[in-house]
Order: structure tokens, then sequence, then C-alpha cells
């Protein structure tokens, strides 16, 4: 091994300060250039690009691989339900996909990701560079075929190319995050998953209390919705945006919350967690959504249920049982009338849309069963080709069906439907062939995100669900990505027995 004499230590160690003054003095400068060209810039920008450098400087003076690592994977995680981002060739009245062509957190954080772990994984030596699990990965695949197929009978194919342009970056959110291949890795994504959670429902919870926005627009705030329920009653936004979205983001984590706060050994993480997960709860509760409501008796219990099964009839576990229904009645109580007067006041008609609307696009499906209309093309085209009169349901305005699967089977027809439910077939079967293989702690997760991507499909029966947004796709996709990263780690333990 070289050893360094006093006079190379002296002249290394300079060189790294002068590394660092050069980085702040560049910074300083940079920051008054930029200060006089973005002055004019709208303040969710000009937030952007100064969170930007914040980024790159701490970066240049971190310089650790592993902690830059970690650095992006934390922000990765805390972006997902803020919506910063720079938007290009947009089209504000579209609804259903892309609206254009975005720039966000999500994008620089993701390739960051995925230069660091190229780069660690090549400096160590690490065959192959990168892993991917076959089911999940060929999932993807086929989707994506079908997404081009569409492209035959798309009318606005410019439209088409900005979803596409969202898909691949969401496969590549799903493809980096598959190959987090430590389990370290997954702990602090997670943990800044709930550190979302908690963020969230504070905000939604004074939203709801106070009935005014918080001035957070530049994060992704918008005005908040109001409810008739015999008065007046405010529904929560968060940063994430209408009711109905925040509550797709609590109900995909809630029982992923459960499930890390029924596995984890240590004492802080486990109240952090229980905290988290009674707040998420309250969270959901000020979206006033009744689909978003009627996952939770499904997806709670069985992350509870599952975790619990092989000491079912211990009496620790029935005195668990016994405090987590305790705890449900607790919560319900208080909260019973405000429930009951969301299922029964009238809802201005909302349900009842939902029905002809649902005929309307089955009557789309009919006409394009193979190919579909396009891709992100649905609202373009729904009134055009409705042959029921139910897309006019509405008053003029237009809109996309509000069932996940009858839009995705609008848009890309009969094989894209079956694609994109396969999608998460695929991590089902993977998840659950993985539970009873890998440890405590891995089949926690792998159960609880079962559960979350089970409660946003039956939601997906009422709501146009996480399609609509990037950041909700993301989290999706995130979650795809985990499942595969614990079948890699599994499968390398499994080689690693076999040769034990």
């Amino acid at each position: 091994m070289k050893v360094l004499s006093s006079d190379q230590t002296a002249t290394q160690a300079s060189g790294e300060k002068l590394v660092v003054l050069t980085a702040c003095l560049a910074f300083g400068i940079l920051s008054t250039f930029l200060a006089v060209v973005f002055s004019e810039l709208e303040f969710k920008y000009l937030f952007g690009v100064l969170g930007a450098l914040l980024v790159f400087f701490a970066a240049v003076i971190i310089r650790s691989n592993e902690q830059l690592i970690i650095g992006f994977l934390i922000l990765f995680a805390m972006s997902i339900p803020l919506r910063i981002n720079l938007g290009f060739f947009y089209r504000k009245e579209h609804v259903g996909g892309a609206q254009g062509i975005d720039i966000s957190a999500i994008h620089v954080t993701i390739l960051a990701l995925f230069l660091l772990l190229l780069y660690k994984y090549w400096s160590t030596r690490q065959q192959p560079l990168l892993e991917y699990n076959g089911l999940l990965w060929g999932s993807h695949v086929f989707f994506f075929l079908t997404v081009i197929l569409s492209l035959w009978n798309a009318a606005d194919r410019v439209l088409s190319f900005y979803e596409i342009i969202r898909i691949m970056v969401l496969i590549a959110v799903f493809f980096v995050i598959m190959n987090l291949r430590e389990e370290k890795y997954l702990h602090v994504l997670l943990f800044f998953f709930t550190v979302g959670v908690f963020s969230q429902a504070v905000l939604a919870i004074i939203q709801f209390k106070t009935g005014l926005a918080l001035g957070l627009k530049f994060l992704g705030e918008q005005a908040i919705v109001g409810q008739s329920l015999g008065g007046i009653v405010s529904r929560a936004t968060g940063t994430i945006g209408h009711p109905n979205n925040l509550a797709y983001f609590f109900e995909m984590l809630l029982p992923l919350t459960l499930a890390l706060l029924m596995v984890e050994k240590k004492k802080p993480l486990q109240v952090w967690y229980f905290i988290t997960f009674t707040l998420g709860l309250v969270g959901i509760l000020t979206t006033l959504s009744r689909a978003a409501w009627l996952t939770l008796p499904l997806s709670l219990p069985l992350v509870f249920f599952f975790l619990v099964r092989k000491k079912l009839f211990r009496a620790q576990t029935v005195i668990i049982i016994s405090v987590a229904l305790a705890f449900s009645i607790l919560f319900i109580y208080p909260n019973y009338s405000l429930i009951q007067k969301r299922f029964f006041y009238s809802d201005e008609g909302s349900a009842r849309t939902r029905l002809p609307m649902n005929q309307a696009a089955i009557s789309v499906i009919e006409q394009f069963p193979v190919t579909g209309v396009g891709i992100n093309n649905f609202q373009q085209v729904f009134s055009t080709y409705d042959l029921t009169g139910g897309s006019r349901i509405l008053r003029g305005d237009r809109h996309v069906v509000h069932n996940l699967y009858l839009l995705v089977g609008g848009e890309l027809g009969i094989p894209g439907l079956i694609a994109f439910v396969g999608m998460f077939f695929a991590v089902f079967i993977v998840a659950l062939h993985w539970a009873t293989r890998v440890n405590t702690w891995q089949s926690g997760v792998l159960i609880g995100i079962t559960a979350g991507l089970l409660a946003q499909m039956i939601h997906g029966l009422f709501d146009p669900g996480f399609k609509i947004l990037m950041n909700l796709s993301t989290l999706v996709y995130a979650m795809f990505g985990i499942v595969g990263a614990i079948s890699i780690m599994g499968r390398k333990g499994e080689s690693v027995s076999a040769h034990a």
C-alpha cells in the first residue's frame, strides 16, 4: 500500500480546500447572475431553480457516492407529494394524461440516482451492472408495446407523444428503484415516504379545519374544495391537488405505514410510524373521498392479518387485535357523523354521472377494441365517438370517464387494458412469492405495497386514478420498483444459501 508523505498529504488537503473554495465562489457568482435573470419568473420556478443550485452545491461539497445516493433518495421521496416542475408546450385544458413536457425534481433525482448507482456497481466490479425481475420487466414491455400500437387511431399524436415521454420516465423510475440492491436504501426511501404522509396529513388537517389554502401554490397546493353536508365542509388538498388525488396518496401509503409499524424493531421508529399512521388516517378523512374510505376496511386488515397469521392464536396477538379494534372504534366514533353525512347527503349528482359515463366509455371501446382511440386522446374524442350521449352529462365540460380501467381500455383497447392490469398482477405475484422467502421487514414491505396498490385498483373503479397525475404515477411505479428490488435481493440470498 502506498503511503503518502506529510508534504503530499498537505498538498492533497490544500487541493481539496481549493476545490471547495472554487465551488463556493462559482456558486456565489452564478447566484448573482441568476438572481437578475430569474427575477421575473413565477415564484415556483424561482424556488425550483434555487433548490437545484443548492442541491448541486451540496453535491460538490459531499462528493461521497454513497452519501449522494442517500441524499438523492431522500429528495426523490420528498418530491413525490410536491408538484414543482417546469412545463413546456402545455395544454392546461387537457385532462386524463400528460398536458405537456415536464422537467421536475422527479426527473432530476431519478437520473442522478441512475448515474450514481451505475458508477457504484461499476467501481465495485458488481456483475451485472443492472438487474431486473423478468416478470415485472416483461409486463412493462408488453404495456409499452400496446401504447405504441394505440398511435394507429390517435387523433392528436402530439398529446400521445407527451404521454409516451411520461411513461418512459415512469419506466425509468421503476427500473432505477428496482436496482436499489441493498436493504439500507429501501429503509431510507420508505422512511421518507412516511415523512410525506406526515407532512401531507398535517397540511390537510389545517386546510380542513380552517377552510383556507396555506399559500403553498408554488408546491402544488390548489384552492380548497367545498362540500355541502348540511353546511359547507372543506375538502383538503395538501400539495397534491384535488382532494381525490390526495386520497390516492394516503390510500396507497397507509397500508405500507401500518406494515412498517408492525415489522419495525426499533422503538423510536415504531413511535414515528404509529404517529404517522394515525395522522394519515385523519388526513384521508379530511379528503371526504368515499371511494378511498371504502378501500381501508380491506387494505388495512389484509396487512394486519397477513403479518400476524403465524401467531394468530397466541395471547399476545389477541391483545394486539383487541387494541387495534379499540383504536378503530375510538377513531370512528367521533367522526361517525361526518362519515355518515358524506355517504348519505346529496353529492350534487356526482355519483349519478358514473353509470352513464361508463356506458359511454364502453361504447367507445366497442368501436376501437384492438388499438383504442390513442394514448392520452380519450378526452379529445370522448363526445365524438360516444354513441349513448353519456359523455355530455357534464354540461359540455370535457372530461374523462371516472373509471381507470375504462379510461385505459378506451385509449389502448382490450390488449392495452390486459397489459395494464397485468402490470399490477405481476407485482402481486412477485410480492406474494417472495413474502414468505425474505426476512420479516422485507415481507412486511411487500405486503404493505400489495395492499396499497390493491386499494388504488379498487378506487380505480370509481375514478380515473393515479394515471392523471405524474407524481402519483411516480409513487405507483416506485412501488413496482421496490417489489422488484426485494425480489432481486431475495434471489441473491437464495443463491448465497445454496452455496453456503
